[in-house]
């Protein structure tokens, strides 16, 4: 039960949850579609955090532009 709520946690879809569930229930014959799905939500998280990371990078990016205009600013003041 531990382990479907993570697999919720990161995001699954509910449907593929269920159908998780119900290879698992019916045994070691399954593993490999289970596999199958835990791949395709490792996929997923890998997108969103690449998604993320563009982001993040984005924001650097413009802080940076920020703190060279505020040097700058300062850097003209001081003449």
């Amino acid at each position: 039960m531990d382990f479907l709520k993570r697999l919720k946690q990161t995001g699954m879809p509910i449907r593929e949850i269920r159908r998780y569930s119900q290879l698992r229930a019916q045994g070691n014959t399954t593993i490999d579609e289970r596999l199958n799905l835990l791949k395709v939500q490792e996929e997923r998280l890998q997108q969103q955090a690449q998604q993320t990371q563009d982001y993040l990078d984005f924001i650097h990016h413009k802080m940076a532009v920020y703190q060279q205009m505020k040097t700058a600013e300062s850097s003209d003041n001081a003449h």
